[in-house]
């Protein structure tokens, strides 16, 4: 379970898990084997993750409950917040992923 800088937390090594398992045909396992996320099927990935991350914001109780769907929310989010998620994710995969490199 890792803590950001936002507050929440969030289970990166089985959002990869889950991921690597589910959402990859044998193509994108052999670029994942030389060392390389597939995009197409990442940045789809990370949108969601993103979404989920915003959820709270938008159905609990504060100034953004009810405005904003998570979609928009998530659109929102500062860079940094983005890259912070996105460099625990990505070394999420790497540490998950099988590899021949």
């Amino acid at each position: 379970m890792t803590k950001l800088s936002s507050g929440h937390n969030a289970d990166f090594d089985a959002l990869a898990i889950g991921w690597l398992d589910m959402c990859l045909d044998e193509n994108d396992r052999a670029i994942m084997a030389l060392g390389m996320i597939p995009k197409d099927k990442y940045d789809p990935f990370l949108k969601m993750v993103l979404e989920k991350l915003a959820e709270p914001w938008c159905t609990g109780e504060g100034v953004y409950a009810g405005l904003l769907s998570p979609a928009e929310m998530a659109k929102g989010f500062k860079k940094e917040f983005i890259r912070e998620v996105e460099g625990h994710l990505t070394k999420a995969i790497y540490r998950n992923a099988k590899m021949v490199v």
